[in-house]
């Protein structure tokens, strides 16, 4: 899963950091999003009951959705990847 949202930033190109307020804030709900399905990977690798593993999977299902449309709308809308997204695919390390 992680594969999918790792070739969609390198698709992209480069990230940069946005420069008017509103892509800073753009970019700010991408980089909760990333936050987001990074948690819901960690969640699911602390599940042992296959009832909630399932329950995993469904998190990090929605937060992947969730993360993609953002990252999406932001290209869309500014025509690169935001900083922030490519916080995500290093782990917090810039």
């Amino acid at each position: 899963m992680q594969n999918h949202i790792y070739k969609l930033l390198r698709s992209a190109g480069g990230a940069k950091e946005p420069q008017c307020a509103a892509a800073q804030q753009a970019a700010e709900r991408v980089r909760a999003a990333a936050c987001e399905l990074r948690q819901a990977y960690e969640l699911f690798g602390q599940m042992d009951a296959p009832a909630m593993i399932e329950h995993a999977t469904y998190v990090i299902k929605a937060a992947e959705v969730r993360y993609e449309y953002l990252l999406k709308e932001y290209r869309e809308e500014y025509g690169e990847t935001p900083a922030s997204a490519a916080w995500f695919v290093t782990g917090g390390e810039e």
